[in-house]
């Protein structure tokens, strides 16, 4: 990988956009009472979860490899999407249990949940950033995650552009599980199972359409014709995904008695 493009990634994503992400959800919404160590044990824990639950590559891509078809591809999906949406998750209750008295509060009100799990999600897609510009600098770590980022083609500022839009996927999709948090500690279980699937649906959409291009030549040649706008328009589909979830949390909220952001 690049020199500049590396220092490009840690400055951008790492730390310049967060830090903006940190100031606008603490100004907007609710979260100015949590104390900076809870926002960045937060981060820390979210972004270490990413490289632990990369093992999961390793069964992943033995499907794939023993039956490379699409149902087996779109499995081996689905698994991913089911481990990398459950370490967000996991990522925020390690830290409600750590400081419960603080986050509980905040689980409680539907924007702050829902801006907690945005938190989590944007710090495991840095972690995903960064692990995996480590492997494409040193890809004989490739065997201790089940990958091969191995390419004869030095990595440049194409991948910060991507990664800079693929972490906000994975912050949609942590606000997704943040409003299933919130529902549950309302008291509507099935609302923390069903919000949770809708996250990885949408995980499913986002990596589901690259797989399915491989086999579908019209889905190939759309993704090819969007160029570097695909990864951007899905981002967009997912902070819309977040809108809808407001609204229609925020109107089911008189009918419930359930208290919201």
């Amino acid at each position: 990988m690049r020199t500049d493009a590396l220092i490009g990634l840690i400055l951008i994503c790492m730390l310049a956009f967060p830090a903006g992400v940190y100031l606008v959800l603490r100004w907007k919404s609710g979260l100015a009472i949590l104390p900076a160590r809870w926002w960045l044990a937060l981060y820390a824990i979210a972004f270490v979860f990413q490289p632990v639950f990369l093992v999961r590559k390793h069964w992943e891509g033995a499907w794939a490899m023993s039956n490379p078809s699409l149902p087996t591809l779109l499995l081996a999906q689905v698994d991913n999407g089911w481990w990398e949406e459950l370490a967000k998750l996991l990522a925020i209750l390690a830290v409600l249990w750590l400081a419960r008295d603080r986050i509980k509060p905040l689980l409680q009100k539907l924007s702050s949940a829902m801006s907690l799990g945005y938190w989590a999600g944007l710090a495991y897609g840095i972690g995903e950033a960064i692990v995996l510009a480590i492997l494409f600098i040193a890809p004989s770590l490739d065997p201790i995650f089940g990958v091969n980022t191995f390419t004869p083609v030095q990595i440049g500022w194409n991948y910060v552009f991507e990664r800079f839009w693929a972490m906000q996927i994975h912050a949609v999709m942590g606000a997704l599980i943040g409003a299933g948090l919130w529902s549950w500690v309302n008291g509507k279980r099935s609302g923390l199972a069903l919000w949770f699937i809708v996250a990885m649906l949408y995980h499913d959409l986002v990596d589901g359409s690259i797989i399915l291009a491989g086999f579908v030549p019209t889905v190939a040649a759309t993704i090819q014709n969007l160029g570097s706008w695909y990864v951007p328009i899905l981002t967009v589909v997912g902070y819309g995904l977040v809108a809808l979830a407001c609204l229609i949390l925020n109107r089911r909220q008189p009918a419930t008695n359930l208290a919201t952001g």
